[in-house]
């Protein structure tokens, strides 16, 4: 570091720029108004515009604003607000109570909760600020008394590790807030006693504390810890992580983007320490997949292993399967693969000609993902397998082949042998539509000539019909003129 610090306020900022304020510098613990940058990129520090007020053991959060806020410590119940942008300093509302190693942590909302330390009223005191309003508000309290531990934020939520209880000794409580319910709430304890630790939220989503010690104080004979621990906030359990190379309390630590854990600084009973050390968190995503759900025996199937890594560069592969009965467990195959390349490898699962027809597992035993600084170790997976019958010799495919053929083509032969007789019935039956045909036509011609004949003599017997009726007319005509003349009466 650019110069030894404890009991300081250490955070960073969205672009991985780590800032110190405050704290002590030597063995005396007198609070210094020291504000230090670090990049963890280069490496370089850079000297920034002093703090209002010195002080140690202050609680600091980044706000949503992007200003840094620093609260309380031995100064007194005063807010710091420092502005990156102009490198400047400017005093907000005063706190409600004076604390001394409070922790500090911004929530979803934007507000900045100050949980507990020494000094506050009543144990487990909460301290809220607005930095929109610059104002204070008291917040629900912790159920027990906290000093000295890590909190974090995820959300709305809080998490408190650890602590002093009032007799400054190290405690395994661990508290979260759950905004939901509006409460306090007790998880699974530290694994050991911490106190004067740091705690991040990692980039793999776990929570880590670092470093720490039995006690709050720093009394000589004090134990200090390079443990870093993590909790699995969904399986609410703890687990040991790599171990920084020095034991410390009163360290800073926080996260860059890059995935590292930064731990800066802390000290011994015998020294302030200017110590950086970072772990690098990392993620990593993987799939398995078969091809196939079923295969035949005698054939294969392929099995694709794929994994991705997240801020570290991934490496080679190693993977060791088994095909096993589901049935009894019986051994079929098994085979090892290295692969000198990053994922995805991919495996050929031979089923031997003789396994039997069944239900089967393919089991991947082990498959170790390398990466350049670490690996990751996946076992026991299984995935569901289908093995059918194995397919017959290849000649006696061809002969059930060739029966098969014959049989379509004396079925094709009797289509054929129907399909003549059909033709010959239908031209008989043609034959005979023919005949009919052609009897109709005559019997039609017949009777238009005798239609005609009968309108011929029909016409003839009209024309002499008529002459005779005219005859009569005329005759009738002659009678009645005759008869006219003799009944005519004498001229005068």
């Amino acid at each position: 570091m650019g110069a030894s610090a404890s009991q300081a306020v250490v955070l960073s900022d969205s672009d991985g720029l780590v800032y110190v304020m405050g704290g002590v510098s030597d063995m005396a613990y007198i609070g210094n108004d020291d504000a230090y940058s670090y990049d963890p990129y280069t490496g370089d520090w850079t000297v920034l515009s002093p703090m209002t007020g010195a002080t140690r053991g202050a609680a600091g959060a980044v706000g949503l604003d992007g200003l840094i806020y620093v609260f309380g410590g031995m100064v007194g119940p005063v807010t710091q607000i420092y502005d990156p942008e102009a490198d400047s300093w400017s005093v907000g509302a005063p706190m409600l109570s004076y604390v001394w190693e409070a922790k500090a942590a911004t929530v979803g909302n934007g507000s900045i909760w100050v949980v507990g330390g020494e000094g506050v009223p009543v144990e487990g005191y909460v301290q809220i600020y607005d930095p929109a309003a610059d104002s204070w508000s008291v917040g629900p309290e912790v159920p027990a008394y906290v000093l000295g531990g890590g909190l974090v934020s995820i959300g709305d939520d809080l998490y408190y590790s650890g602590g002093g209880a009032g007799s400054y000794s190290a405690t395994t409580q661990f508290f979260k807030y759950d905004a939901a319910l509006g409460s306090w709430g007790a998880l699974a304890d530290l694994p050991e006693p911490l106190a004067g630790h740091a705690m991040v939220v990692g980039a793999d989503g776990l929570l880590y504390t670092v470093g720490g010690a039995d006690t709050c104080t720093n009394d000589p004979g004090s134990s200090y810890t390079d443990a870093v621990i993590s909790y699995d906030t969904e399986a609410d359990e703890w687990t040991y992580a790599p171990s920084m190379g020095y034991g410390r309390t009163y360290v800073g630590a926080t996260v860059i983007p890059d995935g590292r854990i930064i731990a800066l600084g802390g000290n011994t009973d015998l020294a302030v320490l200017s110590t950086v050390e970072s772990l690098q968190l990392y993620l990593f995503e993987y799939t398995m997949e078969l091809s196939s759900t079923s295969v035949r025996a005698g054939e294969s199937v392929l099995l694709t292993v794929d994994g991705v890594y997240t801020y570290v560069e991934e490496a080679s592969n190693e993977l060791r399967w088994a095909l096993v009965s589901a049935d009894d467990g019986t051994m079929y195959a098994t085979e090892y693969t290295w692969c000198s390349n990053s994922a995805p490898i991919a495996a050929s699962i031979d089923v031997p000609t003789a396994v039997p027809a069944g239900d089967y597992l393919v089991v991947v035993v082990y498959w170790y993902a390398y990466a350049d600084v670490v690996y990751e170790y996946v076992e026991w997976v299984a995935m569901e397998l289908e093995v059918l019958p194995a397919a017959e010799p290849a000649d006696v495919l061809i002969a059930e082949l060739e029966a098969q053929i014959a049989d379509l083509q004396a079925q094709l032969d009797a289509l054929n042998e129907t399909d003549a007789a059909l033709m010959d019935e239908i031209a008989a039956l043609q034959d005979q539509i023919d005949a009919l045909q052609a009897s109709q036509d005559e019997t039609s011609q017949d009777v238009t000539d005798v239609q005609t004949s009968v309108d011929d003599k029909l016409s003839a017997m009209m024309g002499y019909a008529i002459i005779g009726l005219l005859v009569v007319v005329v005759v009738l005509l002659i009678v009645m003129m005759v008869t006219g003349r003799k009944s005519a009466p004498p001229a005068p």
